[in-house]
């Protein structure tokens, strides 16, 4: 029963971190856009903190260095 208890503990903090680093992600992406003066309308700012799935997050916060607008983020 103890390890029953342990591995659901253990599941529930994996669930929080993950859903912390994906915040942190989103957050800097926003942070990139932000300071280099780009407009981030409602629609994209909702998209990146809905936080999609990581891979998308790390390819996001890639582009966000070179691209135009925030859309250009998911092309």
């Amino acid at each position: 029963m103890f390890r029953q208890i342990d591995r659901s503990v253990h599941a529930i903090r994996l669930t929080e971190w993950d859903s912390g680093v994906k915040e942190g992600i989103a957050r800097s992406i926003l942070a990139v856009l932000e300071v280099r003066g780009i407009t981030v309308p409602k629609t994209s700012r909702d998209r990146i903190s809905d936080k999609a799935d990581r891979g998308d997050l790390h390819t996001w916060i890639q582009r966000a260095a070179f691209v135009e607008t925030a859309e250009d983020l998911f092309a």
